[in-house]
């Protein structure tokens, strides 16, 4: 059985990781400077496919939520597949290298699967 929370390796783990790709969304210039309106962000379809683009949920809906279980110890999403949609999505959508952006999100869903 597991834990409810996480422990201090897997946090460092994990918050290592998040930092890494705010990192690369920053280095390929997909960080946006400006927040999407609140209704884009209110979506009830995974990933908000519908009213943002990975990145941006990436950036406004995935990196906060972690950081904040990270803060309060709390579980990680037990089922995260991240990294097949990125495959998908990011070759057609950003200009520029992505593989160590898929790399690291690769390695998040890792992560939670083998918590």
């Amino acid at each position: 059985m597991k834990p409810d929370n996480i422990t201090v390796i897997e946090t460092m783990d994990v918050a290592d990781l998040i930092l890494a790709i705010e990192a690369e969304l920053r280095i390929l210039d997909i960080w946006d400077k400006q927040q999407p309106a609140p209704a884009a962000l209110q979506s009830t379809t995974p990933f908000c496919y519908d009213t943002l683009y990975l990145h941006q949920w990436l950036q406004w809906i995935f990196i906060p939520g972690i950081k904040n279980l990270l803060e309060n110890n709390a579980a990680l999403p037990a089922n995260c597949a991240i990294a097949p949609l990125a495959e998908e999505v990011f070759p057609k959508q950003i200009q520029g290298d992505c593989t160590h952006l898929l790399h690291l999100l690769q390695r998040f869903d890792v992560v939670c699967h083998s918590k």
